[in-house]
Parts: C-alpha cells; sequence; structure tokens
C-alpha cells in the first residue's frame, strides 16, 4: 500500500477538480483561444444542464466513457455535480442503499480521487456491509487527496469489526501506524491507533503469558489457591517457621482437649 497525505478539502470541489479539470487539460494540445458569448453561454449553460444525466435505477452503469468525458469536460463536471447532490439528498431522507449506488457511480467517474471511495466506505457502514466498507476505505487511503482522518477512520472501522483480527489485517494496520509515525504532525495519531489495535484479539495468535492482560479469572482466586501461592512464594526458612507455629498449635490443642475431658471426669466424681 502507498499512501500519500494532503490536507482536507471540499467534496465537491475536489470531485470536479479531479474529473473535469483533468480531462480539459489532456483533451488535447491545441493553444487556447478567445471565445465568443455565444460559446460562454453554452457552456454556461451546459454547465448546469449537462448532455450526461444520472441515472437513477443504476447510476454507476451510465458513467461517461472517457473520450465522451473529454469531448465535453463542462457537462462531465456537471454530471459529477449531479451524482454529488443526489447523493446528498438521499443521504438526507435515509436512502443509504441509494448513497452507494451513487457514490459507486462518483467513484467509477473519477477513480483517482480518494472522496468517492471515502464516502462510499461511509455508505457501506450505513448499510451494514462491513467487508465492502472496509475494502472501499483502503482503496481510499490509495488515492490522491487523502487525509490523517482517514487512517483514522479505516482503523477505526477495522478494530470495531466483530470477531478477531484476521493476520492480514493487523499487517495492514501496522503498516499504516509507521506511516503516520513518519511525520511529527500525525505521531500522535499513530500512537493513539496503535493502542486501540493492541487491545484487539488476533486469530490464530495467542500472547506469551507476558503480553496477556489479566482477566477476571486470573485476578479472582479461592482462599486456598491464594494460600498455596503465598506459600509457595515463601523461602524455606519462613515455611520452617510456620511449620513450627502450627506444631505448637496444635499440642496446645491436644493439651487444652484432654484438661477438659480430665476435669469433666473429676466433676462426675465428686
Amino acid at each position: 500500500m502507498t499512501f500519500t497525505l494532503s490536507t482536507p478539502s471540499s467534496r465537491m470541489f475536489e470531485i470536479v477538480l479531479a474529473g473535469s479539470l483533468a480531462f480539459a487539460l489532456s483533451a488535447g494540445g491545441a493553444p487556447a483561444r478567445a471565445q465568443t458569448f455565444e460559446e460562454d453561454k453554452a457552456a454556461g449553460d451546459a454547465l448546469f444542464n449537462g448532455d450526461f444525466i444520472v441515472d437513477d435505477v443504476d447510476p454507476e452503469a451510465h458513467v461517461p466513457s472517457a473520450e465522451a468525458r473529454s469531448q465535453n469536460p463542462v457537462a462531465f463536471a456537471s454530471f459529477l455535480f449531479q451524482l454529488g447532490d443526489k447523493a446528498d439528498a438521499a443521504k438526507n431522507r435515509g436512502d443509504n442503499a441509494m448513497v452507494v449506488k451513487l457514490y459507486r457511480a462518483l467513484a467509477a467517474a473519477v477513480p483517482e480521487n480518494s472522496v468517492p471511495f471515502r464516502e462510499l466506505c461511509k455508505a457501506y457502514q450505513a448499510v451494514g456491509d462491513l467487508a465492502k466498507a472496509e475494502r472501499s476505505c483502503e482503496v481510499a487511503l490509495t488515492k490522491r487527496g487523502v487525509t490523517p482522518a482517514d487512517f483514522q477512520s479505516y482503523v477505526q472501522l477495522v478494530v470495531s469489526m466483530p470477531g478477531a483480527l484476521r493476520p492480514a489485517q493487523v499487517e495492514k494496520l501496522k503498516t499504516i501506524v509507521q506511516h503516520l509515525k513518519t511525520k511529527p504532525s500525525t505521531e500522535a495519531i499513530a500512537r493513539e491507533l496503535e493502542s486501540q489495535i493492541a487491545k484487539r484479539p488476533v486469530d490464530g495468535y495467542e500472547p506469551a503469558a507476558s503480553e496477556r492482560r489479566p482477566t477476571t479469572a486470573d485476578t479472582t482466586q479461592s482462599p486456598l489457591l491464594a494460600r498455596v501461592k503465598r506459600l509457595s512464594e515463601m523461602g524455606a526458612k519462613q515455611l520452617a517457621i510456620i511449620a513450627v507455629s502450627t506444631l505448637v498449635v496444635l499440642i496446645a490443642g491436644l493439651f487444652l482437649t484432654r484438661r477438659k475431658a480430665r476435669d469433666a471426669s473429676n466433676d462426675e466424681v465428686a
């Protein structure tokens, strides 16, 4: 995994910049020329009434081709705006399944940008598909525009998933932590994430006794076991003292018992 940190920015600004301007700049090497009023007006109209329409049934299947985008980058920018606006509207009305569809389309439209994958990760979490959420968050970390918050979100998602962590997951998490430790601005985040990872069990891994945290069963012992443990930790001299003391107590008890029996016999004779 290759990571590149950047500063946070507006969602739609990143998407549109990554899409429309990239295709506009790569559309050809012809020198720029002054546009007429009619051309400027047509471009403005195209921005809000683009030729690329969002298909609400299957938006991902109707993402414009690379050739179509390069031929009409302004219309493509409008298409991205439509996708983003529709995703926000679906999110506000609680239609998480639709949010997933729309962000899958955005990810297909601008696959080099981290924003669609970041939002897709959240959408998959909302519908309860944690496996796809994990994958989307992981992909976001390899795209342009990734932020420290993306790393935090990914680690927190993985460590919050039910069951033990898989060894492959642990390796990825360790790689992320080491990457964040290389920058002073994210070192504190790395330490916190490292602490969260250490608290989770790993599938197929049995920690050594020195690494295990004491459990209730470990710390709550019966009085007998506690006494045996204390005896095992004592030296020979201490054990000898205890043995002599115990013998004295036994002899004293025997003496008192016999004395009580003799006194009772004398009372009967009298």
